[in-house]
């Protein structure tokens, strides 16, 4: 059953999402996010001692808690229920080495680049790059379906190369200690992409295609340099909405088929599929060795997806 509802302009600093990053240290990216209205602070690395944050989670090397975190945002009454309008990533480069931890522990590997014979390769890359794609593509759905703005913070600088003798900017973005292309999925999502450099007294974000910086803005008339400054930014989005043309798309949401129901449809695929180490890999990917009977309301978006999959 497909709940289609109408959405309406969106204006100011409302379900918004944008990418932070900088090779810069503390040019201040925690603290101004911190800012933001009603944040819920999710610290990939809990060095942030200095500030003082209403509502705060430490993810403390622990995937599953970000993972934990996605789930419950599922449920719309936990934003409510938290008092939260604006998610924080703090660090997604660590989101990124917990996931590839996560993701060789339950593949039996030591590490992401060997098979589970430990022969040396692609190894589980596939698992990480599906896995980390799947859960965000979850995480900018729920936020987007509850009107809650995102803000992920990551280290990264403008990639450039040598033409010539001369150094040209390609237009990507160099990430730390993670793949290029998980980097430009989370870029092709996000309104705001903004690189933030020291300047004098202040730092500034630049939210433009520069010889310096990649940027970008998907709302009209919005400055592509600022301080970085959280009432300075939300000041500038309140003023770029006011009379923007541009409107948020209509919301398509898919509802979950019952528990039960995907219990039966989820044996039966598994039985209908003639390539059963296809099914095993797969299953075992989204849903451990949960028996199909076993599945619990939490489970059923994985479950939903290994149906698709093996349906095909």
């Amino acid at each position: 059953m497909l709940n289609i509802q109408k959405r309406e302009k969106v204006k100011g600093f409302h379900g918004r999402t944008m990418l932070l990053y900088s090779y810069y240290k503390d040019l201040g990216k925690t603290t101004q996010c911190n800012n933001f209205p009603k944040p819920l602070m999710v610290l990939f690395e809990d060095n942030a001692r200095d500030i003082t944050m209403e509502k705060a989670l430490s993810i403390n090397d622990d995937y599953n808690v970000f993972l934990e975190l996605v789930d419950e945002l599922e449920n719309p009454e936990f934003a409510k229920e938290n008092d939260i309008e604006t998610i924080v990533i703090d660090g997604l480069e660590v989101l990124f080495r917990d996931c590839e931890r996560w993701v060789c522990n339950r593949r039996g590997t030591q590490y992401i680049n060997t098979d589970l014979s430990g022969k040396q390769g692609f190894g589980q890359y596939i698992y990480l790059y599906s896995d980390l794609v799947e859960v965000f593509d979850r995480l900018f759905n729920h936020c987007a379906s509850q009107n809650l703005n995102l803000v992920i913070i990551t280290k990264g600088k403008p990639e450039t190369i040598t033409q010539n003798g001369d150094k040209v900017e390609t237009g990507r973005i160099v990430p730390v200690d993670f793949g290029k292309k998980y980097m430009d999925n989370i870029v092709d999502k996000v309104e705001f992409l903004g690189y933030i450099v020291p300047n004098k007294e202040s730092s500034v974000v630049l939210f433009g295609n520069t010889e310096k910086s990649i940027g970008s803005v998907k709302i009209q008339n919005f400055p592509k340099k600022l301080e970085w400054n959280a009432e300075v930014f939300l000041k500038a989005v309140e003023e770029a909405t006011k009379n923007n043309k541009v409107t948020k798309s209509q919301t398509v949401l898919k509802k979950h088929m019952p528990l039960d129901e995907c219990k039966e449809k989820l044996t039966q695929v598994i039985k209908d599929c003639k390539d059963k180490g296809k099914a095993k890999d797969i299953y075992s990917k989204y849903l451990d060795d949960t028996l199909p009977d076993n599945l619990v309301e939490s489970q059923i978006s994985n479950a939903e997806r290994v149906i698709e999959l093996l349906g095909k």
